[in-house]
C-alpha cells in the first residue's frame, strides 16, 4: 500500500505543479500515520494476549487502502479504469498550454 501511494505522488504533483510538496505531504504524513496507529491501535490491541492481533488488523487495513488506489482518478489523465474525461487545454494551475515539438 506505501508504494502504490507513492505512485500516485508524480501524478499529482505534476497536475498541481508541486511536486515537492506533494512528496514531503505524503513522507511526512506515512511517519505520522506510523506513530499514530501505533498509540491508537497497536497498543489496545496487544493488551489481550493474542500478539498476532494487532498485525492481522494492520494487514487488512493495509489490503483495504490498497485495493482503493486503483479507482484514483485524475480527470485529465484518467484511471486504471476509466478514461480521461478532461480534454482541455488549460492546465491544471490556469497556466498556458506547454509547447513540445512546436506544438500546442
Amino acid at each position: 500500500a506505501e508504494g502504490a501511494e507513492y505512485a500516485v505522488v508524480p501524478y499529482v504533483g505534476n497536475l498541481l505543479k508541486s511536486l515537492g510538496p506533494v512528496s514531503g505531504i505524503v513522507g511526512a504524513g506515512g511517519n505520522v500515520g506510523a506513530v499514530l496507529w501505533s498509540f491508537a491501535i497497536h497498543r489496545q490491541l496487544a493488551g489481550n494476549g493474542d500478539l498476532s492481533l494487532p498485525f492481522r488488523v494492520h494487514g487488512a487495513a493495509v489490503i483495504g487502502t490498497a485495493l482503493l488506489i486503483p479507482f484514483v482518478h485524475f480527470p485529465q489523465l484518467g484511471s486504471m479504469f476509466f478514461k480521461q474525461t478532461d480534454f482541455s487545454e488549460e492546465q491544471p494551475d490556469g497556466a498556458a498550454p506547454t509547447v513540445t515539438n512546436g506544438q500546442a
